[in-house]
């Protein structure tokens, strides 16, 4: 299980080193948590800044993966 994780944040760091927008994202995201702390968010308003925050970065990941995988399954010309 720890391999699991261990490749898991091997992945994000990759993804932060490789990939301008994810680089972005997380800045946005360090920007709107900064702002629900600025303006004391309810607990309720913290689920869904993190769900959406998560979903982003989580898109944002999927769509890098669709990438990489058509630049490997598309021939060169």
């Amino acid at each position: 299980m720890w391999s699991s994780f261990t490749g898991a944040f091997r992945g994000l760091v990759r993804a932060w080193k490789t990939q301008a927008n994810f680089r972005l994202e997380m800045l946005i995201a360090v920007i709107v948590v900064a702002a629900g702390i600025l303006f004391h968010v309810s607990f309720w308003e913290w689920l869904v800044l993190v769900a959406a925050i998560t979903a982003m970065l989580v898109l944002e990941l999927i769509n890098t993966v669709c990438e990489l995988l058509c630049d490997l399954l598309t021939p060169r010309l």
